[in-house]
């Protein structure tokens, strides 16, 4: 009995890292084609690629966030940014 349960055990052991491996593999696979179309993109158009990440970091930094005040020079001009998506992004235009 005992060594039917070890066999079921270790069965099903072997089964769920087969699975892990195959799961991180494909994570793997898929942040490995990440880096390459963002590295494509870079080549392309270095400066629209950095343009673009910039925003992107900053929407994600400020995702919720209204209103910044700048206090660092009174005297200077005023921008509104409105940060939204209103077309397709540039570096997935296929």
């Amino acid at each position: 009995m005992k060594q039917l349960h070890a066999e079921i055990t270790s069965d099903r052991l072997q089964k769920e890292a087969k699975s892990e491996t195959i799961r991180k593999t494909m994570l793997l696979d898929a942040e490995l084609e990440s880096f390459i179309a963002q590295r494509d993109a870079y080549k392309k158009l270095p400066k629209v690629y950095e343009s673009m990440a910039r925003m992107e970091m900053v929407e994600r930094w400020m995702k919720g966030v209204r209103k910044v005040i700048n206090l660092s020079g009174a005297d200077k001009e005023v921008i509104i940014l409105e940060l939204k998506k209103v077309g397709p992004d540039l570096l997935n235009l296929e």
